[in-house]
């Protein structure tokens, strides 16, 4: 009975959270030093405000979009280990899914230009992302 509670509770908190909280206040504290915030948490938070920010956000909207985003994210996120692969692979398979929506089939030369990479690698990208695709549609039999 007490752990039903508590669950209850939680989610008493967590709807408190997102109903109550107010984009468009202007008092936040500074997370990003707070010992009762895990060190990821703080780092996440951090990343995030400031890519707001360079988006055109002024401080206050930054400051409180960030903590929503951050909390969302740890309350689906939270107790699982996740991974997030460097910007370097991330960056690349980006690339390579906007060289899938540009392949024509018969421009290679042009996107190889376009990307700065071999005829050869163009051909391994767009293979390799033929079959993702194909998988998707056609999801295996046995």
């Amino acid at each position: 009975m007490a752990k039903d509670k508590d669950t209850q509770m939680e989610l008493d908190n967590s709807a408190f959270i997102d109903s109550s909280f107010d984009l468009n206040n202007e008092f936040i504290p500074d997370l990003t030093n707070s010992c009762a915030w895990p060190e990821l948490l703080q780092e996440l938070l951090g990343v995030i405000e400031q890519t707001l920010t360079t988006q055109g956000f002024n401080e206050a909207q930054s400051k409180s979009l960030s903590l929503k985003l951050t909390l969302s994210i740890s309350e689906h996120m939270g107790g699982i280990q996740v991974y997030f692969p460097r910007g370097d692979k991330l960056h690349k398979e980006i690339r390579d899914i906007e060289i899938w929506r540009n392949f024509k089939g018969h421009n290679i030369k042009q996107l190889a230009r376009q990307y700065h990479l071999t005829d050869k690698t163009i051909y391994e990208i767009t293979s390799r992302m033929r079959t993702l695709e194909s998988k998707q549609r056609q999801p295996e039999l046995f």
